[in-house]
């Protein structure tokens, strides 16, 4: 599994250095909302920060974001009282029509934990998986838009969701309800080159 994340980041770094005249790549920042926090009206609704790159090339789309988690949230992921990353790397496939942008993607997760080696073998940090889809608008070299990402535990997880929406319309309307229950909303600002 490793592997294939290292090799898919191999992957976009060579096309970002090879870029040919008709591809684009992106870089921006974005605000993540956490859902859970809008059920609680007593909690401040807070906006977790992060981080865009992305490729894009005809229509392919390949993208790493990776969100600034405080201690609070990676305890309740990996039970270590530390910050953190939550890295997204995706490939998909992205439309730009006018001044019109939309892309669906799906790939792989995980986390980085601030000095994990220091936890040596209590931290094992594994990988999930996730799709993501976005709706926005440019405005020449830069733009706006709102993502939407369901994370999975597994790419296990992920498949069995997906092939729910082949079976019967209980098993499909229990697949749509799991992607959007656990979607979590991002405003993105973006710089296109």
């Amino acid at each position: 599994m490793r592997k294939s994340v290292l090799i898919t980041a191999l992957l976009v770094l060579v096309l970002a250095v090879a870029t040919p005249v008709f591809a684009e790549i992106e870089l921006g920042i974005s605000g993540t909302f956490d859902p859970g926090q809008a059920s609680d009206p007593d909690k401040e609704l807070d906006i977790i920060p992060g981080f865009h790159v992305g490729y894009s090339w005809a229509i392919f789309y390949a993208s790493w974001d990776a969100m600034v988690l405080p201690p609070g949230q990676i305890n309740e992921f990996t039970g270590f009282q530390r910050p953190g990353f939550l890295n997204l790397i995706d490939a998909g496939i992205r439309l730009r029509i006018g001044p019109i942008v939309t892309y669906a993607t799906v790939g792989t997760n995980n986390i980085y934990v601030y000095r994990q080696s220091e936890l040596g073998d209590d931290f094992d940090p594994e990988f999930g998986a996730n799709i993501r889809v976005g709706l926005g608008l440019t405005f020449g070299f830069w733009g706006v838009n709102l993502s939407g990402t369901t994370v999975f535990s597994s790419f296990d997880r992920l498949a069995r969701t997906l092939q729910a929406f082949g079976g019967t319309p209980a098993e499909q309307q229990a697949a749509l309800d799991t992607i959007i229950d656990g979607l979590i909303p991002a405003l993105n600002l973006t710089l296109y080159f």
